[in-house]
């Protein structure tokens, strides 16, 4: 898959008509891979190139939060994601006022002074330009303009529920991974490079752990332990997973031996400690992808290093079983 930033991009790279659709595509969730299906389909059928349109921040937030907003799937997650669906190019751009004041018809107008367009595949919930065009009958005039076929798609079902983003948002803030996991299609999942921690995993319990330093914008699973998947030096591992806050880290069994002082950073800051079962070698700065399987418990403190470690290897056993279930899907 292609990524572009800009309509410049576009009118370079692209050799034949469009076949688009355009959304947040927050999570990339089984509703989002039934209508990629549809536009794959429809690309083929014109011998057009299959082209998504998103946005690196959500026009939702733009318009009604003040630009707050919190994610299941950052930017570049969201790419890798799409990149799995088979199309031929994503165009990721900055939601801002010069895209929020276009009506529907001067957005896709810019598009179309690309390349000609040849079919459009539009979801049931999909609004498009400052003047909210949104279903079948404004999206099928909307095409007629543009010279284009629609392809209307209705709300896709998965066990007689529409899938939607904000149910997957509930399931993942409620630690439910199996079921946000059902709901997705794929494992929550998080990216990032793997930051200092204080080295005592390995060294107090024989279970080291590579540290990931949450951004504010990502939706955080509940403090808690969790079974896993850990992608790192081009290989998959079984992960045992700590979701915890900065101000939480300072008060373990593992602190208090170790009299260790709190760090400057924001209490409130989420860390994702990990254990790669298995792993051997160092990931300091190196990136690394994890992802939640089931949650296994509730974080706790322990009054002795011996205790936890105990409880470090049943969570690490739990780990490995399900991970090795996993492969079985």
């Amino acid at each position: 898959m292609e990524v572009l930033q800009s309509l410049d991009e576009l009118r370079v790279w692209a050799q034949r008509p469009l076949s688009l659709t355009v959304g947040f595509f927050d999570g990339v969730h089984r509703g989002h891979a039934h209508l990629l299906q549809r536009l794959t389909a429809a690309a083929q059928a014109h011998n057009a190139h299959s082209l998504v349109i998103t946005f690196a921040n959500s026009p939702r937030a733009f318009h009604q939060h003040g630009g707050e907003w919190r994610y299941l799937t950052l930017p570049d997650e969201k790419l890798e994601l799409l990149g799995e669906t088979g199309i031929d190019v994503a165009l990721m751009l900055a939601y801002d006022t010069s895209v929020a004041t276009q009506t529907g018809l001067e957005f896709f107008q810019g598009i179309a002074a690309c390349r000609p367009l040849s079919a459009l595949v539009m979801g049931y919930d999909t609004s498009v330009g400052s003047d909210m065009l949104r279903g079948e009958s404004q999206f099928q005039a909307l095409a007629r303009k543009l010279q284009a076929e629609l392809d209307f798609v209705e709300a896709f079902l998965w066990r007689g529920q529409a899938v939607k983003s904000s149910m997957v948002r509930r399931l993942v803030r409620a630690g439910e991974m199996a079921r946000g996991r059902d709901l997705l299609g794929h494992p929550y999942y998080i990216m990032g490079s793997v930051g200092s921690g204080k080295g005592r995993g390995g060294e107090l319990l024989g279970a080291p752990t590579a540290n990931v330093y949450l951004p504010r914008e990502k939706i955080a699973p509940p403090t808690g332990v969790y079974a896993g998947l850990a992608d790192a030096g081009g290989a998959r591992f079984p992960a045992a997973i700590v979701v915890l806050t900065v101000e939480e880290s300072h008060h373990t069994v593992i602190e208090r031996v170790a009299a260790a002082q709190a760090n400057a950073r924001d209490p409130a800051q989420v860390i994702v400690e990990a254990h790669l079962i298995g792993y051997r070698g160092d990931l300091y700065g190196a990136p690394l992808a994890l992802r939640f399987l089931e949650r296994l418990r509730d974080f706790r403190d322990f009054t002795t290093p011996d205790a936890l470690a105990e409880q470090i290897r049943r969570d690490i056993a739990a780990a490995v079983e399900l991970a090795a279930l996993e492969g079985t899907r």
